[in-house]
């Protein structure tokens, strides 16, 4: 859907794209957000978080993306970059990849900004079920320990 934004999507913005990059983000709960860049100008033609009040598709107000040096040195080597931020204290996977036209000439680039709320939650559930499992496992152990230790002792004192 994105490739073709250089297309018709310009003419269906309101009625289209944003209701369909709404539903992109809506459908996975780790992006928390996505920006469309021009390469051209280094221009901010689109932002969800901003696409409510942006009525036209175009350059919102003058906003350049400031990609951090580490980002662009990638950017210059290949069509995609990758970069650990924070955002609100919350870690966040930065990914930038860049779209071309059919002369292969760089057009835009799209940048995704990633939480890890599954990842802390699978961590957390992990967490849970390593405590389920290990403290009946170790109230065994103890039990075991505790019933034979008296006949260990026992056949020592012998």
């Amino acid at each position: 859907m994105i490739s073709d934004l250089t297309g018709f999507y310009y003419f269906y913005y309101s009625d289209r794209f944003v209701a369909e990059i709404k539903k992109i983000i809506a459908s996975n709960e780790n992006l928390t957000s996505l920006r469309i860049i021009s390469h051209r100008t280094g221009g901010v033609l689109f932002a969800s978080e901003l696409a409510e009040q942006a009525p036209q598709l175009g350059e919102l107000d003058n906003a350049k993306a400031d990609f951090p040096s580490e980002v662009e040195q990638q950017l210059k080597q290949r069509d995609l970059a990758t970069r650990m931020t924070e955002r609100d204290g919350q870690p966040q996977l930065l990914v930038v990849n860049t779209y071309r036209n059919e002369s292969e000439e760089p057009t835009f680039w799209v940048e995704y900004r990633f939480s890890f709320q599954t990842l802390a939650r699978s961590l957390a559930a992990i967490r849970r079920q390593i405590l389920v499992d290990l403290v009946p496992a170790l109230a065994l152990g103890l039990l075991i320990a505790a019933l034979f230790a008296p006949l260990l002792i026992a056949a020592i004192r012998k």
